[in-house]
């Protein structure tokens, strides 16, 4: 016989096959070199994955995974673009998968591929293939606003320990419900690759509109690995993780009694109090001194002169004389003044002085309630 040309033996590859108009809808093996122990050079295979329902996602659980680094590419697109992986664990590209390894689609739809170049081959891609709620596969444990985890517990966004690796804008939602008089208390880790993006929000209730609400609390970055114990006065509580990277949050719950809320109210009121204190006012009256005088009075007598008197006798003359003399009487009136005082009056009035006091008077009430929802 002659020989065949070995192009038309060429083993068979790129298993199961698939096109558009005919996707994988059911659980299957992607496998790169089927029934070979490596794929060839130049090979391209084309996988399109398309889930049941609209609600389920794509999940692809790695079995082996070894490739060309940088040449041989296995890539894999959905609604969030398209990713790229090469090499092994050892000499990884930059992306790889390792042994265990899953990955999620963000829709229904996913389109996978692989390519080689024309040197240097390898042993390969297998993977299995399974379609999940997309929730409840990433998101563990599964919850929903009427079916919410009521036990203490760990969320993740890892359904296993092996990482899920998953597009950026993948989010997570956990519904958290206590009972009694217990709330859930929650801390959370981070590992991965984490971004300046990446938050854990905490809302009250059992809620699923949440993009129009206000959080309770926001963690973003490396703070959405909250380290100690955090409570809330609420005994429904949920939790979204959005994730722009390929972290990985786990959020431990522990159902403990419920936080207390103090309110504290304070009324200030003021009060004015007019006191009246009583003083004594002296007024004087200036005395008035009246000075009466009594001017000296003063009598002079001046002496007569001498007269000479002749009495002429009928039978005898004779002649008699008086000796002038000189008299002065002085009339001396002293100079008498008389002080006449009129009466101090002294007038006491009674003073009345306004001190007005006021009085701050504040009043503190505090209530403590504990929640309840």
């Amino acid at each position: 016989f002659p020989l065949l040309n070995s192009s038309l033996c060429r083993p068979m590859t790129c298993a199961p096959l698939s096109s558009p108009a005919q996707p994988i809808t059911a659980s299957v093996i992607l496998d790169t070199n089927d029934m070979t122990t490596q794929y060839i050079n130049d090979q391209q295979c084309t996988w399109y994955l398309v889930a049941p329902s609209p609600a389920s996602c794509v999940l692809l659980t790695f079995l082996a995974f070894d490739t060309e680094r940088n040449r041989d590419i296995f890539s894999l697109s959905d609604i969030s673009g398209t990713q790229q992986y090469s090499g092994n664990t050892v000499n990884p590209g930059t992306n790889v998968f390792d042994i265990g390894d899953r990955f999620l689609s963000n829709d229904a739809t996913l389109t996978a591929r692989f390519t080689s170049d024309v040197t240097t081959v390898s042993t390969g891609v297998t993977a299995n293939v399974s379609f999940v709620s997309c929730q409840s596969a990433y998101c563990t444990p599964f919850s929903s606003p009427t079916q919410p985890i009521t036990t203490n517990t760990v969320l993740g966004n890892n359904a296993t320990a092996a990482l899920i690796h998953f597009r950026p804008s993948r989010n997570c939602t956990w519904f958290v419900q206590a009972s009694g008089s217990l709330c859930p208390t929650f801390r959370s880790t981070l590992s991965g690759s984490v971004s300046a993006d990446d938050t854990l929000l905490v809302y009250a209730g059992l809620l699923s509109n949440l993009d129009s609400l206000t959080p309770l609390a926001r963690y973003t970055g490396s703070a959405a690995a909250v380290a100690s114990t955090t409570a809330f006065a609420s005994q429904q509580l949920t939790f979204r993780f959005v994730s722009t990277s390929f972290a990985s949050i786990l959020i431990t719950i522990n159902m403990a009694t419920c936080p207390t809320t103090t309110t504290r109210t304070t009324t200030t009121s003021t009060t004015t109090t007019r006191s009246t204190t009583a003083g004594t006012t002296t007024t004087a009256i200036f005395t008035t001194a009246t000075s009466t005088t009594t001017g000296a009075l003063t009598t002079t007598t001046t002496a007569v002169p001498s007269t000479t008197t002749t009495v002429v006798l009928t039978t005898t003359t004779a002649s008699s004389t008086v000796a002038a003399s000189t008299a002065t009487i002085t009339t001396s009136n002293s100079l008498a003044t008389t002080l006449t005082a009129q009466t101090v009056a002294v007038i006491s009035t009674a003073a009345t002085t306004n001190t007005l006091a006021t009085t701050l008077t504040t009043t503190i009430t505090t209530t403590t309630t504990t929640a309840r929802q």
